[in-house]
């Protein structure tokens, strides 16, 4: 359970890093800011059983700085995929604490694609 944990985490760290490392390298280039312009970005958190990490992760991404430089709306959408321990309760309560923090179910889930509106080409 431990490896799970760890191997989770190294790999969020991982795309965070390299996500981190693509934004900045955006940023050197000129792009100053990616919210502006016509797209739309949207961050989704899918997480299941991740009671012992979640919170971590959570406040890694919006200390960061990450959330608010990456995403049109300012907002990080956390699905709890059917979680049988805390989660759910863990993010409700960050929800209610951030408030740039939408924790849905995983019955919920299609609203995710809300706010997008279609684009004509």
């Amino acid at each position: 359970m431990l490896k799970h944990i760890l191997d989770f985490i190294t790999c969020l760290l991982a795309v965070y890093g390299a996500l981190s490392i693509i934004l900045d390298f955006l940023c050197a280039r000129g792009v100053r800011n990616l919210r502006a312009g016509n797209h739309e970005i949207r961050l989704v958190l899918l997480v299941k059983n991740a009671e012992e990490v979640i919170e971590g992760v959570v406040r890694s991404i919006l200390y960061g700085g990450f959330l608010r430089r990456t995403t049109s709306d300012g907002k990080l959408t956390v699905v709890d995929m059917g979680s049988t321990d805390k989660t759910a309760d863990i993010l409700r309560r960050l929800e209610n604490e951030y408030g740039c923090i939408d924790a849905i179910g995983e019955e919920e889930k299609e609203g995710i694609y809300s706010g997008f509106s279609q684009r004509q080409k």
